[in-house]
């Protein structure tokens, strides 16, 4: 399970950290690659038919992380 903690409290700031065990991160990313694909359109491939792999590769690594992010953290 994610471990969150605060690292800094004001009136105008709040900082928060969380971390999390490989094999949950892992899961929770393949999850949103799983989401991604339903919806990727990319040359040589019909809509929702990408496969992970090429996903992974041929979309940045933060552009996925980012969206892992933005998705993913209401769950700690």
């Amino acid at each position: 399970m994610a471990e969150v903690k605060n690292i800094k409290d004001s009136t105008s700031e709040y900082t928060v950290s969380v971390e999390v065990t490989a094999s949950e991160y892992e899961k929770q990313f393949d999850d949103e690659i799983s989401k991604i694909a339903r919806t990727v359109k990319l040359d040589g491939f019909r809509q929702g038919k990408v496969p992970h792999s090429v996903i992974k590769k041929n979309l940045r690594a933060s552009v996925i992380k980012k969206y892992f992010l933005s998705n993913r953290l209401s769950f700690a």
